[in-house]
């Protein structure tokens, strides 16, 4: 410059200085300029690294099976993002409105040729939206289809994020264009809501719409069931590579290289610290322990919530809303865990969604008053709730319809099967450490693998460690189970075995129950039976006893008969020595005729007193015959055992009959006297008349006499033979007599046997049915011991490669299996 001048002449020294000056502010300008590309350049580099970030803060908080998918997802979300902000969605937010008021902008589709700044500011907002879109890939993580996912990118990327993003920074690249919640003094400086909440919002229509992972509620309860992710150690990394690249996304948001972003990244780290604190110290009350997402989620609840007024608020200010949000991102997660029953994997949320509307709301009620926006406070808090219901209503209200599209036309959610096996080998075909042996095990689990298959071991790495491990496991397994197998077709075969042996002795044991049953019933009879004869022989020998003292007596009686008899026979004698001497002093007729008189009076007498012996006769022959036909009934009661007294008491009845017969002709004959001693009486009467007529009339008496002696001395032979009968019949009724007793007694005994053997059979019954009882037990053990093995062949079978196994088990037991069902139905 001096030798310009000396070359030149020296000019005045006021138009020096303002040379100098002139050329120093260019020279500062572009000085300035060149920092704040540097500067913004590399905060989105540091915002690009959130990238990384999510990455690994998703893969570490799902499963294994999992984590290559959200990999993949993070960096095919920062691609598509890229893409389609390029094509429509850098234009739609900070090209100029087409509509009135700052609602929507329009700067057409893709960009040629632009300034350096514009080429800067692209890069540093590209960023930004990759980052909105990939807050939804760990909260639908595990379950989304990579399709579905790709397309839910790409409407954030052109649509939803740079809508909303023209609201409140559509002026950012072009001062003069409006922007409806700009204009209004909406405070957002880094994006609590325009990029965060956003992104939450989103995630929340998508867990709503897919719906919870398999086994992350109890399916009675609606109990949450926890599903741990895989590696904390990533998430952890992850959470700290975030905290990084913050300091890109709020610092960079300055997009000046001045020191204006040290107090930014300073409320930044204080916010994330103290999010983390409030968030652990809950969580250590709540869970008992300190659980590594309670430290992780704190961080970033913090990080968000402090990103909408990083340069607005004081520091204390940024520790507050750090404390705060760490309390919010606990008490958001219970709520739409336990209370609204959703899904979000990874927290994204309470995290992005709930801390980034408190974050941006406390930026309005913190901020230092020369950083309102609004006239004041109050009116500053009620841009900031407007601006936080307007990003809800848009990014929820849109991303539920787009979601509810997506999933009626192409569907969102993978199969069952596949989200069983993995989205890293169902959507990718790879897998990491032990994708292969959880796919191994899934097949051994579901009885689609082979007990015989091993994984490969020489890799040399912990997967192969693994697989050793598991090959050496599988080695044992399959030997465990085809012997678990085989036992089980024996246990199945001895089932059936014992089925047909209780089956068989509940048969015989019911048998032998119906027979003992009947023996009973048969003795029981027989019982009766006995003591019935032993009843009836009792009677029997009373009446035997009647019918010998009956004999005795009639006995006695023809005794008495023969006595009387032999009266009658002397009467006789004495008549006819009477007729003879009246024959003989026939001369003295007249004067012997009183005496006649008297001895016809005295024969009167003697007949009459044959009457009655005759009468008695035929009383005894009648009471004689009673006693046989008695004895005759008796003895056919008695069956065989009466058989000689049969004979005794036809006898008996024989006697009878020709007693009756005796006492009948003596009757007669004792009639034919008394006519006779009528006649004599009259003759004798007219005897003084007709003496002539003695001689005949003696001669007719002396005829009659001679007859009646004949019949006396026969009647007294049939009466001395009687009397003999009786006395045998009266030893022939005591020798029944005592048959009778003899009988009796053994009928009483053979009754108490016969009720003894009773008793006896009723315990064989009772045996009997015991048996049957126990019978039926061993049959409903035997049917018990043949479910459990059918049961256990079941579950065996569903392992992998013992099916082959329990095949060679014979049809018997599904025979058997399918009897027992019908018998049931």
């Amino acid at each position: 410059m001096i030798a310009v001048l000396l070359a030149t002449g020296a000019p005045s020294h006021a138009e020096t200085l303002a040379d100098l000056r002139a050329e120093m502010e260019v020279a500062l300008a572009s000085q300035q300029a060149s920092m704040d590309h540097m500067w913004t350049m590399t905060a989105a580099a540091l915002v690009f690294l959130m990238q990384a970030g999510f990455l690994l803060l998703e893969a570490g908080m799902v499963r294994s099976k999992n984590s290559i998918n959200v990999a993949q997802k993070n960096i095919a979300d920062f691609v598509i993002a890229t893409a389609g902000f390029y094509v429509i969605g850098f234009g739609v937010m900070f090209g100029p409105s087409l509509l009135g008021g700052g609602w929507l902008g329009w700067g057409g589709l893709t960009f040629g040729q632009l300034d350096d700044w514009s080429y800067t500011f692209f890069v540093f907002q590209v960023v930004f939206c990759g980052t909105a879109a990939t807050i939804v890939s760990g909260a639908v993580a595990e379950r989304m289809s990579f399709t579905a996912y790709l397309a839910v990118t790409c409407f954030i990327s052109i649509l939803i994020y740079p809508v909303f993003g023209h609201w409140a920074w559509g002026n950012l690249l072009n001062g003069d264009n409006p922007a409806i919640l700009a204009d209004m003094g909406f405070i957002d400086f880094a994006g609590s809501t325009v990029v965060h909440s956003v992104g939450g919002w989103v995630a929340l229509a998508g867990v709503i719409v897919i719906g919870p992972r398999i086994g992350r509620f109890d399916p009675e309860t609606g109990k949450p069931l926890p599903i741990h992710g895989h590696s904390a150690v990533l998430s952890t990394a992850g959470a700290i590579l975030l905290w990084v690249g913050w300091i890109g996304f709020n610092g960079g948001s300055t997009t000046t290289g001045d020191p204006a972003f040290a107090h930014i990244i300073s409320n930044t780290i204080l916010a994330g610290a103290f999010g983390s604190i409030a968030s652990m110290l809950i969580g250590r009350q709540v869970d008992g322990l300190f659980r590594p997402d309670r430290a992780i989620n704190g961080v970033l609840g913090g990080l968000v919530g402090i990103t909408a007024g990083c340069d607005a608020v004081s520091t204390y200010g940024a520790v507050f809303i750090g404390l705060s949000s760490g309390v919010v991102v606990v008490l958001a997660a219970h709520v739409i865990e336990y209370w609204l029953r959703l899904d979000d994997c990874i927290g994204a949320v309470p995290v992005h969604g709930v801390c980034g509307a408190w974050g941006t709301i406390m930026a309005g009620a913190l901020a230092v008053p020369e950083a309102l926006a609004a006239s004041d406070r109050l009116t500053q808090v009620g841009v900031q709730m407007l601006g936080v219901g307007m990003g809800f209503l848009w990014a929820f209200g849109t991303a539920y319809i787009f979601f509810r599209l997506l999933d009626a036309t192409i569907g969102i959610r993978v199969s069952a099967e596949e989200e069983l096996q993995g989205l890293n080998v169902a959507e990718h075909g790879t897998t990491l450490g032990t994708g292969m042996l959880q796919k191994a095990m899934l097949e051994l689990a579901t009885g689609a693998g082979d007990l015989s298959h091993r994984l490969d071991d020489s890799t040399g790495d912990e997967s192969g460690e693994l697989a050793g491990s598991f090959n050496l496991l599988m080695e044992r397994l399959q030997g465990m189970i085809l012997n678990v197998a085989g036992n089980a077709h024996i246990l199945l075969q001895s089932s059936m075995d014992l089925r047909g042996i209780s089956d068989t002795m509940s048969q015989d044991a019911g048998v032998m129950t119906d027979r003992a049953g009947h023996v009973a019933s048969m003795t029981d009879d027989v019982a009766d039976r006995v003591g019935n004869m032993s009843e009836g022989v009792g009677t029997l020998n009373e009446n035997v006893l009647d019918i010998a003292n009956a004999a005795r007596t009639m006995s006695g009686h023809v005794v008495n008969a023969s006595s009387n008899v032999e009266e009658i026979s002397q009467a006789i004698t004495a008549i006819a020595n009477t007729a003879r001497e009246a024959a003989q002093t026939a001369a003295n007729a007249s004067s012997r005729a009183s005496e006649a008189g008297g001895s016809v009076e005295t024969l009167s007498g003697a007949v009459g007193e044959i009457t009655k012996v005759v009468d008695a006769i035929r009383a005894i022959a009648g009471q004689t015959r009673m006693l046989a036909l008695n004895a005759a009934i008796e003895a056919q009661r008695a069956g065989s055992a009466g058989k000689g007294f049969q004979v005794v008491a036809n006898e008996v009845k024989g006697l009878a009959d020709e007693a009756a017969e005796a006492a009948d002709e003596i009757a007669h004959r004792i009639n034919a006297v008394r006519d006779g001693t009528s006649s004599a009486v009259a003759v004798i009467a007219d005897v003084s008349k007709v003496i002539e007529e003695v001689h005949a009339s003696v001669a007719r008496i002396d005829d009659a006499v001679e007859q009646q002696s004949r019949s006396t001395e026969a009647i007294s032979s049939g009466m001395a033979r009687a009397a003999e009968e009786a006395r045998t019949i009266s030893d022939a009724i005591e020798h029944v007599s005592t048959t009778a007793r003899e009988v009796s007694f053994d009928a009483r005994h053979a009754a108490q046997e016969t009720h003894s053997v009773f008793h006896i059979v009723n315990q064989v019954n009772d045996a009997a049915r015991d048996s049957t009882t126990t019978a039926h037990d061993v049959q409903a053990a035997a049917r018990e011991v043949f479910r459990i093995a059918r049961e256990l062949e079941s579950m065996v079978g569903k392992l992998g490669g013992a099916r082959a196994a329990l095949d060679r088990i014979d049809t018997k037991a599904t025979d058997l299996a399918n009897r027992e069902a019908a018998d049931a139905i």
